[in-house]
């Protein structure tokens, strides 16, 4: 799962827009793969099961609670795909419909490897705050899904906390600065060590 946060704070009521993916795999069929002109024994198929959920949420009296004024918009998206040797390999991709039933898209690839399987890359704790100078929107990108010890806080130049947003569960939380004069800033995320300069150019 992994969620996406941007807030509109310029003027009551505050915005928050939350972008949230889940996805779920599973194994769910061994066997004899048949295609035009071609069929690959001992394939592997893999369903890919994403729900993308967006949600516009609002806060009226400015207090950093925020309500849902509208249903929520889910889309779901269906991917399957056929593996076979030992060192896998894409012998057949489908994209379906939301009951995994009618294919919208396929595709076939031949010749791709993989090196490793299930290899995950090593954590960072590296915060990316761009753009940067900005005049508009500001990103917040985490290496990985924020904790709730994970929170951003955005200084003025005389140490002022002007900004400052829970973490937990976003990968990267996004803001608007029309607000703000131009200069420079100081952000922090102590939790992971990372701190930095943020200049607004008007």
């Amino acid at each position: 799962m992994y969620k996406y946060v941007v807030d509109i704070d310029t003027a009551l009521p505050y915005i928050r827009f939350v972008h949230q993916v889940n996805v779920s795999f599973l194994c769910d069929g061994y066997g004899a793969l048949q295609l035009p002109g071609v069929t690959h024994a001992n394939t592997l198929r893999t369903k890919q099961t994403e729900i993308i959920t967006d949600s516009l949420l609002a806060d009226t009296a400015g207090n950093g609670i925020y309500f849902s004024f509208s249903p929520p918009s889910i889309e779901q998206n269906t991917l399957y795909r056929w593996f076979k040797g030992s060192q896998p390999s894409i012998v057949l991709t489908l994209e379906a419909d939301s009951a995994g039933t009618q294919c919208s898209r396929s595709s076939y690839l031949y010749n791709w490897f993989t090196t490793s399987v299930g290899e995950n890359p090593s954590a960072t704790t590296t915060v990316h705050v761009f753009p940067n100078p900005t005049s508009n929107l500001v990103n917040v990108s985490l290496p990985q899904e924020g904790t709730k010890d994970d929170i951003f806080q955005l200084y003025d130049i005389n140490g002022k906390v002007i900004r400052e947003t829970s973490l937990k569960g976003m990968k990267q939380y996004s803001f608007y600065v029309s607000n703000l004069q131009s200069g420079v800033y100081l952000w922090t995320v102590n939790s992971l060590n990372a701190s930095g300069k943020l200049v607004v150019e008007k």
